[in-house]
Parts: structure tokens; C-alpha cells; sequence
């Protein structure tokens, strides 16, 4: 038996000098190539090229190839099987009776062939299934997540997986389809869309500065909260350095490994902090207490692998979370009223 692509050709029942070998027959013996090696479709497609065609040229023309290239391919598959699969004759180039009962097998193949790639292309155009999103935690969390019921509204049938890490996840490698990430250098391989600014300054909780507490005394003399060593960049760089000057060099009483863990804490009214606009205007109960910093100014991106973008599903949720995000702007940038 010898397969191809999930489809066995039945190489016992293919004739050997012009008589059907039949295995069920005591006194028939298999052909020498009935045991030899697997083949693959993309042999078989010079079989049916060249069958088709009537000669070398002619095959070489459909499969975009020299006529060099297709007879040692022919050659390499009847020195495999052990059996001859073309004649050259007037007519041109002739198949065999051992070439011919492998283009009948292989046609079937090709024919599955077109169908599996019609149903995986006819999948990929309709939008669902699933799509993995990746996102800081403020971002999936405060951002992305309350955005989910619409888009499970508009397009039932597909399947969300958020990763909110703070890690960037690598889209070449597919770890997802689509990252919503804070960054003033996008990478080259991947396209995408500036959404909007983040803009941060220094919060308390609002309870703190209606008694008097943030208001009145020296932010120095007040707790703080920050981020741990785990964040990297020249951003957070500025950020530990900001932080050692606006407390004096003092001690920060909490550090987080999660900017959202941060500001939830901030919001509890454990300590002063420094928070992007966008986190404090969507948790609430949040004051600001200094001027923006404009050193730490961010670009937010979306962001996909161009391959993926031709994808139905990840191309629908890619411009949903565009034109979706593109709306709260002014959520991003503190302003009053934004919700």
C-alpha cells in the first residue's frame, strides 16, 4: 500500500504487463514497487501535470517550472516505486499502465485537496473562531474587557482569549493575533494603528484629599506606591526616578508588580501614586494632585502580524477594537466628563 496525503493507492490491483494483479490470487505476486516508499502530493502533482499536458514543456508551463525540473522529478518517483510511469511515443508524452492508475488515485486526491483548501478559506472569510488578544492589565482590564459584550453582540460566533500580561508577547512567533500595547516604537514586522495617548500624573484617592491629607501637606510627607523592579525600559527609568524625587529619596511604602494591582491600591487610599489618566478616569474616587508628566507620555498601538490581518476573524476584531478604543480618547487623555 502506498499513501499519499491520508489516501492509500492500492498498488496490488495496478496492472504489471498489461494483466490485473489481483491479491487475493495465490499464484499472483506483488509488483516490485507495491511495498517501496510513501509518496507525496507534491510528486503526484508532476504525474498530473505531465499526463495532462502530453509532455515535459507542457507540464513544466502549468506548475510554473523548467521541463529540466519535471522529468527528474518523474525519474526520482519511478526509481522510488521501481516501476516506469511514462512513455515517449508519437503522441507525445504517454502514460503507463502503472501512470496511469496513479493519476486516477491522484486525481481523487487533488480533488480533496481543493476541498480542504476551499472549506479552510471559506473558514478564515467567515468571522469565527477564535482570536487571542494581548494587552497590559490596565489596558485589557480597564479598556478592553468592558468593550467584550458588544463585539460578542456583532459577531456571535467568535471565541475571545484576553491575555493581560505586562510582558510584550511576541506576534511573530503567534503567541497572539492582536496586541493593544503602550509603545513610541512599534515594531517593523507588524502593522497597526496609533489609538491614543496615555498621559500620566499623580493620584490619591479622593477621600484623602477631602480630609485635608493630600491638599495641605507636602507630598514628600505622604505614603507612596509604586512599581517593582520587574517593569524595564527608559520609561521606567524616569518613572524611579521621578518617584525618588517626589519623596525625597524616602521610603515608597508598597511597590507592585501590576500597574492595575497599583491603582486599585491608590484607590483604597494606601498611598499616593502615579497613574496614567485613562486608569484613574475609569476606576473613579481618584484626584489628581500634580501636573502631567509629560516625560512618560504613551503611545497606545494596535498591532497584528500582516499575514493575520487577512484572516476574516482577526481582521474583524482588529478594526473593532480600532474604531472602539479611537472613541475614548478623551477617557485617555483625564478630560472632564469622560466616562
Amino acid at each position: 500500500m502506498v499513501w499519499g496525503l491520508g489516501k492509500s493507492l492500492d498498488l496490488a490491483t495496478i496492472p504489471r504487463n498489461g494483466q490485473p494483479c489481483r491479491p487475493r490470487l495465490q499464484n499472483c505476486r506483488p509488483t516490485p514497487w507495491h511495498d517501496r516508499l510513501t509518496m507525496q502530493w507534491d510528486s503526484l502533482r508532476f504525474v498530473l501535470a505531465a499526463h495532462s499536458a502530453g509532455s515535459l514543456a507542457g507540464a513544466a508551463r502549468q506548475l510554473g517550472v523548467d521541463a529540466v525540473t519535471v522529468a527528474r522529478r518523474i525519474r526520482a518517483l519511478e526509481k522510488q516505486l521501481g516501476v516506469r510511469l511514462f512513455d515517449r511515443t508519437r503522441e507525445g508524452f504517454v502514460a503507463t499502465p502503472a501512470g496511469l492508475e496513479i493519476v486516477r488515485q491522484a486525481e481523487r486526491i487533488e480533488q480533496e485537496v481543493g476541498a480542504l483548501e476551499r472549506r479552510i478559506w471559506q473558514r478564515d472569510k467567515e468571522v469565527e473562531g477564535v482570536v487571542r488578544i494581548t494587552a497590559s492589565d490596565t489596558t485589557g482590564a480597564l479598556v478592553i474587557a468592558p468593550l467584550l459584550p458588544l463585539l460578542a453582540e456583532r459577531h456571535p460566533g467568535l471565541q475571545v482569549e484576553l491575555n493581560v500580561d505586562n510582558r510584550v508577547l511576541n506576534l511573530s512567533k503567534r503567541d497572539a493575533d492582536i496586541a493593544v500595547r503602550p509603545t513610541n516604537r512599534p515594531p517593523d514586522n507588524l502593522v497597526g494603528h496609533r489609538l491614543a495617548s496615555i498621559v500620566y500624573a499623580p493620584y490619591a484617592a479622593s477621600r484623602l484629599v477631602g480630609k485635608g491629607k493630600a491638599g495641605n501637606a507636602a507630598l514628600a510627607d505622604l505614603p507612596w506606591v509604586g512599581l517593582d523592579g520587574s517593569f524595564q525600559g527608559s520609561q521606567y527609568d524616569y518613572y524611579q526616578r521621578w518617584l525618588r524625587e517626589k519623596t525625597g529619596g524616602g521610603r515608597v511604602f508598597l511597590r507592585f508588580n501590576s500597574t492595575l494591582a497599583m491603582a486599585y491600591a491608590i484607590h483604597a487610599g494606601v498611598g499616593l501614586g502615579l497613574l496614567s489618566c485613562m486608569t484613574a478616569t475609569r476606576l473613579g474616587g481618584l484626584v489628581r494632585i500634580g501636573p502631567l508628566v509629560d516625560e512618560l507620555t504613551t503611545e497606545l498601538w494596535i498591532l497584528s502580524h500582516p499575514e493575520l490581518r487577512e484572516v476574516a476573524r482577526v481582521a474583524a476584531v482588529y478594526a473593532f477594537l480600532r474604531d472602539e478604543i479611537r472613541k475614548l480618547r478623551p477617557v485617555f487623555l483625564g478630560e472632564e466628563g469622560a466616562l
